[in-house]
């Protein structure tokens, strides 16, 4: 199966190995098709804008109206394909860990595959901060993350308030929270507790519950929003 498949839904496994070569190709293009199609719909627009300026500029010159509109039709068609090459090609995340005042901005997806040196970079910033120990963050969950700041339009990086948990921090947690689960996805480098600084926390609800992609948290008292690649179902902390 080739890379660009966008009918392929990459949450549909827990496969641990999910970055190795040969799982690759299959993982991370369902989400792509939700910020493909709206990036294809602003070229759509665009192109929509300039099919009218050049129909009136040929028919001014007299060219026959329907070779015009064929012509237009054609590079809008051109255009917007254009644009879906554009979104493929790479993918870049952006994030700042407001528990260690860093930030990473990193091509993660590059050619049809994720970029392990990236990766690592990743791993690192999302680290437990209670101990420095770091865990193979999932790439589906890099993904939902980059699709979210294309959904929103975000400019900004999200700030990270928890990538992930280690057993020994989930458990001191545990002891002090009675919402942390035992369980918990950050265990397992499959969820991300995340704000929008500058911008609105139900907004970035509102988008991840439209994508029906693994869990959403929300938490206004905290000024958080979880979500994970897990099973798909949303509470409210």
């Amino acid at each position: 199966m080739r890379s660009d498949d966008l009918s392929r839904f990459p949450f549909d496994t827990d496969d641990e190995s999910a970055i190795c070569p040969e799982r690759r190709q299959l993982l991370g293009f369902g989400l792509l098709a939700a910020a493909g199609f709206a990036i294809a719909g602003a070229s759509l627009a665009s192109a929509l804008k300039t099919k009218g300026h050049s129909k009136d500029h040929k028919s001014h010159h007299g060219s026959h109206p329907a070779k015009a509109h064929h012509a237009a039709r054609k590079g809008s068609a051109t255009r917007t394909t254009a644009s879906h090459k554009k979104i493929h090609r790479e993918r870049t995340i952006t994030l700042y860990h407001t528990a260690t005042s860093e930030s990473l901005r990193t091509v993660y997806w590059a050619d049809g595959q994720y970029l392990s040196a990236s990766f690592s970079e990743i791993n690192h910033l999302l680290r437990d901060h209670h101990n420095n120990y770091a865990h193979r963050m999932d790439p589906r969950l890099v993904d939902l993350l980059y699709i979210l700041q294309h959904k929103t339009g975000r400019r900004e990086p999200f700030h990270v308030v928890c990538g992930y948990r280690s057993p020994s921090t989930n458990a001191q947690l545990r002891e002090n929270h009675a919402g942390v689960g035992k369980h918990s996805m950050h265990l397992y480098g499959k969820a991300v507790d995340i704000r929008p600084p500058g911008g609105s926390l139900s907004d970035l609800k509102r988008a991840a519950l439209a994508m029906q992609v693994g869990g959403v948290g929300y938490y206004p008292g905290s000024n958080f929003l979880h979500v994970d690649t897990g099973a798909i179902r949303t509470w409210y902390g």
